[in-house]
């Protein structure tokens, strides 16, 4: 933990800014922020939230009349901050033509000098696709038409994504490398159909892609008669601890959160005789590259993983395509499961099937699994969500409050997660102080925004503050409760009613709220509402005061696509 007087001497330094951005800047630059930021005041673009004429600003009163707009430190920072915002689009690659447009924009006489000053620090390194590859991955950069004409494109990266890029597939050859026979042979056929498919790939693979639509039940099923049958232990991870129940799971195989998979392998204490030779993971869609990393990197030699997603969602919330990327790249057989195994009989598989199709059917549910709210505007929606979390869906399904989820497709406005959380907040905490000081209290519902699997949190997790002192947070998952301390509070965690769709991708609950605001028509997407109309297992309530614009989104093929360079990384560095 960082010593209160490194935190209180950063604060000298950034005198009259929030008393929080010292913790922030602390978490982010380290011990040795305060003497940092004296000799290089644009290092303050590296705190998420501070934009380049608030570091401006703070050089300015730092350095005076020296503080110019050509100064290398003031390139090279800039140049980390226009690949941090393309991050938050999901793109792990920047093509550096596109940043040297930027920092022209943001008055840097030579932007290549800067570029190049970028790629000296270290921070930042450079990347060249084979020329095959450019005109589809570059001509699909956002706002990037003209890019498919380049015919030496040079990118650019941040070394951690960068690395985390290259950890998924030096893990993914060490996988397909090591995997060894079954313990007591090669089980016979497991079934038919995809379970048999499935199967057949895990035989000779050590990795295996599985694509499914809607549910993954019969993957469960499948993995764990194999598991059975091949007497080797199993672990069935999700994303997060909020899913719907693994029916079918024989004893062989061991439902994991991903949480608590990182939390144990963390301290070194398992047994080697027990662990698993199958992990299965459930929505890999959902895993930005950064965790799918880290979960790679810690998966033993001689392993089969089987990765299954739905390419039709949302991908992660954070940056690249792993999963997408690893289906493109021909590195691992890939295997297309069968639909849920009830097909489309419910109301919820139905309206999800129709949305794949680009239509929204109209689905008539006599049991009130789907229903839809229709709303004026978003002060009208507010009110209907409030009431259908605080009575009508406790009331009429027996689901308890704490056990429905509300989805928004942004952060601001009436009908964001900001305006919905603090309405909900009310509703629900009526009567309860906010506390001594800003920031969540006991009682309050939190969402995870950050994977740091040292820390033992999983963005998009959900869970209820149990404990508030000086030094932090207790906050109680689905499967146990995990320390926040110190600026991991504001880093990773925010008010959790109410989320984003894209942070609760990889994850179910027993009910879901999809509120769809007029505000939020030009962030709405086939992929987006699909996530939506998909998070909750037993009841879905659309609260719908978007009007025609959710019909064109759902008829619309999405155009974005994430730049990335791990599909290239496997295909040319690692021969797969």
């Amino acid at each position: 933990m960082v010593a209160q007087d490194v935190i209180e001497a950063t604060a000298r330094v950034l005198d009259g800014a929030p008393p929080a951005l010292a913790d922030l800047a602390v978490a982010h630059l380290g011990e040795a922020a305060p003497g940092l930021l004296r000799e290089d005041p644009w290092a303050l673009l590296a705190v998420p939230g501070i934009r380049p004429e608030q570091a401006d600003a703070f050089a300015r009163a730092q350095l005076g009349p020296a503080a110019r707009p050509g100064d290398p430190r003031r390139g090279r920072g800039l140049v980390a901050w226009l690949l941090e915002r393309a991050a938050l689009d999901g793109h792990t690659v920047v093509p550096a033509r596109k940043v040297r447009a930027a920092l022209a924009g943001c008055g840097v006489p030579d932007p290549a000098a800067a570029v190049a000053t970028a790629l000296e620090d270290g921070r930042v390194l450079e990347f060249t696709l084979p020329e095959a590859a450019l005109p589809e991955q570059v001509g699909d950069a956002p706002g990037d038409a003209a890019g498919a004409e380049q015919a030496d494109e040079r990118l650019l990266a941040l070394d951690r994504y960068a690395m985390a890029e290259d950890t998924v597939a030096e893990s993914v050859a060490r996988l397909l490398a090591t995997a060894e026979p079954w313990p007591g042979g090669l089980p016979g056929r497991i079934g038919s159909g995809a379970p048999a498919r499935l199967t057949d790939a895990m035989a000779g693979h050590g990795v295996v892609l599985a694509r499914y639509a809607g549910r993954y039940g019969e993957l469960v099923r499948a993995v764990g008669a194999l598991a059975q049958a091949a007497a080797v232990p199993a672990a069935l991870i999700t994303p997060t601890a909020a899913q719907e129940p693994l029916d079918g799971l024989s004893d062989a195989c061991v439902p994991w959160s991903l949480r608590r998979w990182f939390a144990e392998r963390a301290g070194g204490l398992r047994d080697a005789a027990s662990e698993p030779r199958v992990i299965v993971l459930v929505e890999a869609h959902a895993l930005d590259v950064a965790t799918a990393g880290a979960l790679l990197e810690s998966t033993p030699d001689g392993c089969r993983v089987v990765l299954a997603g739905d390419p039709d969602q949302l991908p992660a919330c954070g940056p690249g395509r792993a999963f997408g990327d690893l289906v493109e790249s021909g590195a691992c057989p890939v295997v297309d499961l069968d639909g849920p195994g009830d097909g489309c009989a419910t109301p919820l598989a139905r309206l999800a099937a129709g949305v794949r199709a680009g239509e929204l059917p109209r689905v008539e549910d006599p049991q009130r699994r789907l229903v839809v709210v229709p709303a004026r505007h978003a002060g009208e929606a507010v009110h209907r969500v409030v009431q259908l979390v605080t009575d009508s869906i406790p009331r009429a399904l027996g689901i308890p409050s704490d056990q429905v989820q509300v989805l928004t497709p942004r952060h601001r406005g009436l009908a964001g997660t900001r305006g919905l959380n603090a309405a909900l907040r009310d509703a629900l905490r009526s009567g309860d102080p906010a506390g001594p000081a800003p920031g969540p209290s006991v009682g309050d519902r939190v969402v995870v925004t950050r994977t740091l699997p040292g820390a033992g949190l999983v963005a998009g997790e959900t869970g209820v503050v149990t404990l508030r002192d000086e030094a932090g947070l207790v906050v109680q998952f689905a499967d146990g409760s995990v320390e926040v301390r110190g600026a991991l509070v504001r880093q990773a965690l925010r008010p959790g009613w109410a989320i984003s769709v894209p942070r609760a991708t990889g994850s179910c609950w027993p009910a879901a709220v999809a509120v769809l605001p007029g505000e939020a028509a030009g962030s709405l997407s086939r992929a987006l509402v699909l996530t939506a109309f998909t998070r909750g297992v037993r009841h879905l309530s659309v609260v719908h005061a978007a009007g025609r614009a959710l019909a064109h989104a759902v008829a619309r093929e999405e155009g974005r696509r994430r730049l990335t360079r791990l599909r290239h990384l496997l295909r040319a560095e690692y021969g797969l």
